[in-house]
């Protein structure tokens, strides 16, 4: 047991590190993009939880120090854990319901500031993004070797994105009744993977110092990443639309889905279909997450970690697509009477939107496939944490920040965020740990965490959500999160 006079006199410390953390993550002012992520029940219930908090099969992943500082003597087995989040700033549910379901008509001055207010202007480039991601941890094994902890694990997560500009909603609410020129962004991404990863952690400084590296395999399952950069030129004698696009792809979202595309058909997707394969690989890569953590006094810990520092080369019917054409002229129609007749039956409305379709198809359809592999970074990302331990072990507050450190496809547009918690377990022989905890900044608006667990020498079970009770308070977004450990045994 910690002598409680030295404890208590470092929760000082803990409160002015995360006031720190606090001041670094509003005083930066570069954008940054932190990829939308599940993660484990624990740390969900605190909102975060951060490398000073995470343990067992989570440290694996998430910080792998800390696996050489929670020893238990025993080999920890966990089976089925998962976890799943959604979120971003394009979730602002107060303009959606102001917009489409108030019952009023919009004016052209309520567009223009529902516009301004969710997307920065119509004329913005900056996109506002909703990513889902869901993870799960079929397996993973801890066991110690003298003065080393071995950790391995099985993890298969699926990350996505959607973006969009304000040009789009602008287009939207106000029609071609202006003369203006409008960018119209969009950004659609996929990829999921399956890592298997073998950690190591050793203590050092007399168990003051603890360093934790895990490398991983990671096999690429599936892949798409479409980029769309255009712009839409409106006047009364034409519509003009400037484009360029990339999309690449891999797996059987590649063979299966965007293979068979035609947005002028109609089936969409030509009949296609798609089965998300868990253990076929269409790419190969590697990975590291390691991190550190001091224990400068007994309970308090600082940590640092770095996750998905890695890449993944995709092979299999990898492909770049990229338009032939650039440019979408639009200058009205000739009404053809003989032709609506003839080929349409009289009916106009048929005419219009066939005629329609075979000049944007004429520009639109026509592409350039390379099949050729190419690289994709991992969404690499930094964490910096603290946790204090209270004499006794029963209360636990902890805190950190995040922040990326290189880009990836999927991920949200964000600035770097903080989240604090608490945690405190009732029961003797039996713990039931109760969590509570908060997160601010990165893409969401203010994020409530909260949590249970069950916990005795040989088993743990545990269970977390945190979602954002409105999209508008301290913060713009939406984010929501759920997970759930299914067996965690130790003999």
């Amino acid at each position: 047991m910690h002598d409680s006079r030295y404890g208590y006199r470092h929760l000082l410390t803990f409160i002015v590190i995360v006031g720190l953390f606090t001041i670094h993550s509003v005083g930066i002012t570069i954008r940054a993009d932190a990829q939308v992520s599940a993660s484990g029940p624990a740390s969900i219930s605190l909102a975060g939880g951060g490398p000073a908090f995470v343990y067992g099969s989570e440290a694996i992943f998430r910080n792998p120090a800390n696996l050489a500082l929670d020893r238990s003597g025993m080999v920890e087995l966990s089976i089925g854990g998962a976890g799943v989040s959604a979120g971003g700033n394009l979730l602002q549910f107060r303009h959606y319901n102001n917009l489409f379901t108030s019952g009023r008509t919009i004016s052209e001055d309520d567009a223009r500031m529902v516009v301004n207010d969710w997307f920065d202007g119509a004329e913005s480039l900056s996109l506002k993004r909703v990513g889902v991601a869901a993870e799960t941890v079929p397996l993973s094994v801890i066991h110690e070797m003298g003065d080393l902890v071995f950790g391995y694990g099985l993890r298969v997560r699926a990350m996505s994105s959607v973006g969009i500009n304000g040009g789009w909603l602008d287009l939207l609410l106000s029609g071609t009744g202006q003369d203006r020129s409008i960018p119209l962004m969009g950004e659609f991404s996929v990829m999921s993977t399956t890592e298997i990863s073998a950690a190591v952690a050793k203590t050092f400084n007399d168990g003051r110092l603890a360093v934790g590296v895990s490398p991983k395999l990671v096999l690429g399952n599936e892949f798409v990443d479409a980029r769309l950069r255009s712009t839409a030129h409106v006047s009364n004698e034409a519509i003009v639309h400037d484009f360029e696009y990339t999309v690449r792809a891999a797996g059987g979202l590649s063979r299966d889905v965007v293979d068979g595309i035609d947005l002028f058909s109609s089936d969409v997707f030509g009949g296609s279909s798609f089965r998300p394969r868990l253990l076929s690989t269409a790419g190969v890569g590697a990975g590291l997450d390691f991190g550190v953590t001091f224990l400068p006094s007994p309970g308090l810990r600082l940590s640092a970690s770095v996750t998905d520092a890695g890449f993944v080369r995709w092979k299999r019917d990898a492909q770049l697509i990229t338009p032939v054409a650039n440019q979408f002229s639009f200058e009205g129609l000739v009404l053809d009477i003989d032709r609506v007749r003839d080929e349409f039956g009289g009916d106009l409305g048929e005419y219009f939107t066939s005629t329609i379709d075979s000049l944007a198809s004429g520009t639109y359809d026509q592409v350039d496939r390379a099949y050729a592999p190419f690289t994709a970074a991992l969404p690499t990302a930094i964490h910096f944490g603290a946790a204090w331990i209270a004499p006794g072990g029963r209360l636990t507050l902890t805190g950190g920040t995040s922040a990326p450190i290189s880009s990836s496809v999927v991920q949200v547009a964000s600035p770097p965020e903080l989240h604090v918690g608490v945690e405190y377990s009732v029961g003797g022989s039996v713990r039931v740990p109760l969590r509570t905890g908060l997160f601010v900044g990165g893409s969401s608006a203010l994020t409530l965490g909260i949590g249970i667990g069950i916990h005795t020498s040989r088993y743990d079970f545990d269970i977390g959500i945190a979602a954002s009770p409105r999209t508008d308070i301290i913060g713009a977004g939406g984010r929501y999160t759920g997970g759930v450990s299914a067996l965690t045994i130790r003999f």
